[in-house]
């Protein structure tokens, strides 16, 4: 199942694990809970994780071709970490399966919600499409800092200079400011 974790280029996991352990740090960032009215639950941790993935995946895709190879492992990586997390609250392997594509298919919706919306510039629908994900069944929507968080993050990722992920963590760009 896992076996493009033993026929990998040991550089490019290398890279693509100090990129994903970034990413997860800048999504851990209590500011975003504190500040931000981002939940500090399991499902709020993980929202900003996919958040934070999804501009990062974006600006992966429009790299040179070893940054998308670098974007594809920190995916995998992802989804490893995805399944680790799902192992210690105890779902076992009979069902891992279903639990593995319900989260996947999670995360495509929220990356073409999310996109879209970061796309369109539009802060009262980004906070939408993001409420509708931290606050399910409340139709609430999420802080309009967060948007402008979420919209500024993008900005920072788009920004990265061609090349510059093929030096690992250090090219993943900082909080937007007011996030430490």
């Amino acid at each position: 199942m896992l076996g493009w974790l033993f026929k990998s280029d040991k550089v490019l996991d290398g890279i693509a694990a100090d990129i994903y352990g970034a990413i997860v740090a800048r999504a851990r960032n209590r500011t975003i809970y504190a500040d931000l009215g981002v939940p500090d639950t399991v499902a709020g941790r993980f929202e900003m994780i996919v958040l934070h993935m999804v501009v990062a995946m974006e600006r992966f895709g429009s790299g040179t071709p070893r940054e998308r190879d670098v974007g594809q492992r920190v995916f995998e990586l992802f989804c490893t970490d995805m399944d680790h997390s799902l192992r210690e609250f105890g779902v076992g392997d009979t069902v891992m399966g279903a639990r593995m594509k319900k989260m996947a298919e999670g995360f495509y919706g929220r990356s073409a919600a999310y996109t879209d919306a970061l796309a369109s510039a539009n802060r009262d629908e980004l906070a939408v499409v993001l409420g509708r994900n931290l606050y399910p069944g409340q139709e609430r929507a999420a802080d309009k800092r967060l948007s402008d968080y979420a919209t500024a993050l993008r900005a920072r990722f788009i920004a990265v200079e061609r090349g510059r992920f093929e030096s690992g963590a250090e090219a993943v760009p900082a909080a937007p400011d007011g996030v430490a």
